[in-house]
């Protein structure tokens, strides 16, 4: 709504579905009704000035109008965020299911991302490349080398591009046939294997460097420019009331990571919007 070409006012339409909620029980849809929405901007905010709600139906008239809400149920997945991009921007975001089974997840849930952190790590690390502050194709033994290969002349060709493309030559994790050390599966640059010990090994190399941990540069490049205020490599208490509980393949649940310290390859705890 606008007047003189000043925004001063929308219009919302769409259904909502109401449920009703007890402790200790699924929540049992009550009923499904259309609503509208006036709101106006006042003193530069944004508040619902008028709300109806309309052509209210029993729960026996109710159904479930979004498919993929019957397909979790019918699959029995327990939660699942949602964001949708379209131009480069994130136009909508749903979140269906429970933080814990019981429950409602709501939009800004927190999820751990698991190795989805890498990527962030990545987006950190170019910052700095774009920056001028990190060379993409120095070797990282000037920052730091793992005592594990520190004999391993292999190690002098370690560089951040290599690491970033899955090409160092590590295991995803250390430990199988050489007990709990690092070591290399061949020669750095030659082959492409996932690993999560590289971006660990970037990471330190990094935070050496910088004299600063990953989580707050983290920060300082991409959290705080993009306003990313739901998101951190580390554990905070805040997380706990919108936690959403991860499942193994039993339908056992997951311990919820309470790190302490920057995992460049895992554990990350963000939102939908954030991550979008």
């Amino acid at each position: 709504l606008y007047n003189e070409g000043n925004l001063y006012g929308a219009v919302q339409s769409g259904e909502h579905q109401f449920y009703i909620r007890e402790k200790n029980k699924k929540d049992v849809l009550g009923g499904q009704a259309k609503f509208t929405t006036v709101w106006t901007k006042k003193d530069g905010n944004w508040v619902m000035s008028d709300i109806l709600s309309y052509d209210n139906g029993e729960p026996k008239d109710s159904k479930i109008t979004d498919n993929l809400q019957q397909l979790l149920e019918n699959n029995h997945i327990p939660t699942l965020g949602l964001g949708i991009i379209e131009d480069g921007k994130i136009t909508q975001i749903k979140v269906y299911g429970t933080l814990d089974g019981k429950i409602t997840a709501p939009y800004n849930s927190f999820f751990n991302v698991a190795s989805l952190t890498k990527p962030v790590t990545a987006m950190t690390v170019l910052r700095l490349v774009s920056l001028g502050k990190w060379n993409l194709d120095e070797s990282l033994d000037k920052y730091w080398v793992d005592p594990d290969i520190a004999k391993d002349p292999r190690h002098k060709k370690l560089t951040t591009r290599i690491i970033l493309s899955h090409q160092s030559g590590f295991p995803n994790w250390r430990g199988g046939k050489n007990g709990n050390k690092l070591s290399f599966d061949f020669d750095p640059g030659t082959k492409y294997q996932y690993s999560g010990e590289g971006l660990e090994y970037l990471r330190k190399a990094i935070e050496n460097k910088f004299h600063k941990n990953l989580e707050d540069l983290a920060k300082e490049l991409v959290f705080n420019p993009l306003n990313m205020k739901d998101t951190s490599f580390i554990w905070n208490e805040k997380f706990i009331d919108k936690m959403v509980i991860g499942y193994d393949k039993e339908g056992k649940p997951y311990d919820i990571v309470r790190n302490t310290k920057a995992s460049a390859a895992d554990d990350l705890i963000t939102s939908v919007e954030d991550y979008g």
